[in-house]
């Protein structure tokens, strides 16, 4: 019986972390996206990751040049490296895959919009 009237009480809590950006490691982390251009061209596949040096990473998949991630999978605020690899395998536009690294500077509250322009002459794979 006493159950019964427990359960509302824990979803609701279950609510207001969720709308807090709290992810289930316990870390505050930021809803946002943006664009992945390879000169000039939607990338169709990649993978995107936020790695901060202090906190989990983030990571993400690139469709059709678009990369999301919500307040329960996102990358979190302050400084990190970011690391966008295309797969050797899904080549496209003559390009050989490759890895690319950027600096990024994460808002400290979301969402927030961060596109990244790769070019082949930059790649370090």
């Amino acid at each position: 019986m006493a159950f019964r009237h427990l359960a509302p009480g824990l979803w609701l809590g279950c609510l207001v972390v969720g709308a807090a950006g709290c992810s289930q490691d316990g870390v505050r982390r930021l809803e946002g996206g943006g664009r992945v251009l390879l000169d000039g061209r939607a990338v169709p596949k990649a993978t995107i990751s936020f790695l901060p040096d202090d906190a989990p990473a983030a990571n993400g998949e690139v469709k059709n040049g678009t990369y999301r991630f919500t307040s329960l999978n996102g990358p979190v605020s302050g400084p990190q490296r970011v690391l966008i690899q295309i797969p050797v395998e899904d080549k496209f536009q003559n390009s050989p895959g490759g890895r690319w690294e950027f600096e990024f500077v994460a808002p400290p509250q979301g969402p927030f919009t961060k596109d990244f322009e790769l070019h082949d002459a930059d790649n370090t794979q």
